[in-house]
């Protein structure tokens, strides 16, 4: 993540003060001159267990799906790390699911 400022002349400030936007085509501020202060990441991993969980589902049979509200990236990568998609160069694994199941379904398309 990136931690940037800038300074807001009255103007640049949106009708009572309710900032938003996801991008720069659709904020009420403006998204330029920006100083960087800073990156930082985070991590939030998986509960122990939850790995080991999910080969035993997909051994029984189950079909494991995740559902997420991270990005796409993000998403398959954690489904990676606990088992739901095989790692790259993993042709001996016994998962039961694959890259070519991975589908990314947006809250937008569930509208």
């Amino acid at each position: 993540l990136c931690i940037a400022r800038r300074s807001l002349q009255p103007w640049d400030i949106p009708d009572g003060a309710s900032f938003g936007g996801t991008c720069a085509s659709d904020c009420n501020f403006p998204m330029k001159d920006f100083d960087l202060v800073g990156l930082y990441g985070i991590e939030d991993p998986p509960k122990e267990g939850v790995a080991q969980a999910v080969v035993k589902a997909q051994k029984a049979g189950v079909k494991v799906v995740m559902v997420t509200g991270d990005h796409p990236d993000t998403a398959r990568a954690i489904a990676t790390r606990i088992n739901i998609l095989k790692r790259a160069g993993d042709e001996e694994s016994d998962q039961l699911q694959g890259g070519e199941e991975f589908a990314v379904i947006t809250g937008s398309m569930l509208e």
